[in-house]
């Protein structure tokens, strides 16, 4: 994943996809990125495109006023061509997008070891529940980091092969607040991940640099 603070706006870009093997047997390619308020955590703009096997579709969110605008376009197998539209607008109050969601929890845990985040997705209100387990020393390439392990409850019921199953588990480091490991489940499997590169203003979200409830001071990463 991919932060940064433009023109007092919090930018998160996020990737996905298979390789070798798993490339072979099922090609995944997800990207998206969500824009929301830096200070408020407040989504302004969610767009995520989905291309699972044969499954693929294009979500566009426009958030406003407590309001969501939503237009998905959902394509036919093996074809760029699109089978059907899904636009609506939802009541959605402070419901965020996934992406800002995962830094809400990055913010809270130090805090409030326990608690629910509201996320908007797929044309619908959903939820992610989340728990602090323990504190782990996690060894990467990039060294040991020192989190706060942290059980996740993704309540989000979605199209295509990457739908989340059973618990989660991140690994957050205390310093900066971002995540240095995980380990996801869907229906196809389970993956582990661990953080490979760190590169830019690694402070970002620290106490320091961005008082989420008080406003934008400083940063990018």
């Amino acid at each position: 994943m991919k932060y940064k603070i433009q023109d007092k706006e919090l930018i998160v870009e996020a990737s996905a996809k298979t390789v070798v093997i798993g490339k072979l047997v099922k090609p995944i390619h997800n990207w998206g990125v969500a824009v929301s308020n830096a200070s408020t955590l407040k989504t302004k703009e969610f767009l995520f495109y989905q291309r699972e096997g044969n499954f693929k579709r294009d979500h566009v969110y426009k958030f406003y006023d407590g309001l969501v605008k939503v237009k998905i376009t959902k394509y036919r197998k093996n074809s760029d061509k699109i089978e059907r539209v899904l636009e609506k607008i939802v009541s959605v109050g402070d419901y965020v997008d996934p992406f800002t969601a995962s830094i809400a929890i990055y913010k809270h845990i130090p805090y409030k070891k326990e608690g629910r985040i509201k996320v908007f997705y797929d044309g619908k209100r959903q939820s992610i529940d989340y728990r602090l387990v323990g504190e782990e020393r996690v060894k990467t390439d990039l060294g040991k980091f020192n989190t706060w392990k942290v059980e996740l409850f993704p309540n989000i019921s979605t199209r295509g092969l990457l739908k989340p199953k059973g618990r989660w588990f991140i690994w957050i480091d205390k310093k900066r607040k971002i995540p240095v490991k995980l380990k996801i489940s869907f229906v196809i499997g389970t993956a582990v991940g661990l953080i490979y590169k760190l590169k830019g203003y690694e402070q970002l979200f620290s106490e320091d640099l961005i008082d989420f409830d008080k406003g934008l001071k400083k940063g990018g990463l």
